[in-house]
């Protein structure tokens, strides 16, 4: 019970069992249309949303010196990266302040993004790179060459993503985003 109380859940894991369930859901229901268009901006601000109850009941990140550190609640059993009495990165703001841009961010491109399920794609790599630079920040245990378990998870992803990215470039899919001109087939 301690564990479903303090953390030790990845929203990581979250998201891929979403997505999957949705795979599942729409295969089962014969359903072929894109979906993710239609989740992302959702995703993204219900992510803001939940990222307010981490803030409140969560460890923050590691120690800083910068002006808006916070420091710990006491009912934090296990806080991998705190330090009593100093100030620490408040990680879960700058998760609550990136999914409020991206939830922005997603609703202007919704209307330029012509190719479907490129709009979930932005926003996947989006949360990709945050998530990886702000891990460095997070109170998180490194586990190997001083990486936390979510930036080995994203690893992988952000290599995906970014062929995926490279891929949906070269076939023009951002132009009207990019303002650039489509080329000549």
């Amino acid at each position: 019970m301690q564990a479903w109380q303090f953390g030790s859940r990845s929203i990581l894991g979250g998201l891929l069992g979403a997505y999957l369930g949705v795979l599942l859901a729409k295969r089962i229901g014969g359903f072929r249309g894109k979906t993710g268009d239609l989740f992302a901006p959702a995703v993204a601000l219900g992510m803001a949303i939940g990222r307010i109850g981490c803030h409140l009941t969560e460890a923050p990140g590691r120690p800083t010196g910068l002006p808006w550190g916070i420091h710990a609640p006491a009912a934090i059993p296990h806080c991998p990266g705190c330090v009593t009495g100093q100030p620490m990165h408040p990680s879960f703001v700058y998760e609550i302040a990136f999914q409020l841009a991206a939830f922005a961010a997603l609703l202007w491109l919704r209307r330029r993004i012509t190719q479907p399920g490129e709009l979930f794609v932005l926003y996947l790599a989006g949360y990709a790179v945050f998530r990886f630079a702000v891990e460095f920040v997070r109170a998180n245990d490194t586990v190997w060459l001083g990486l936390t378990r979510p930036q080995w998870f994203l690893l992988p992803t952000l290599i995906v993503v970014g062929l995926r990215l490279r891929y949906g470039y070269r076939h023009g899919y951002y132009d009207a985003v990019l303002a650039r001109q489509a080329a000549p087939a």
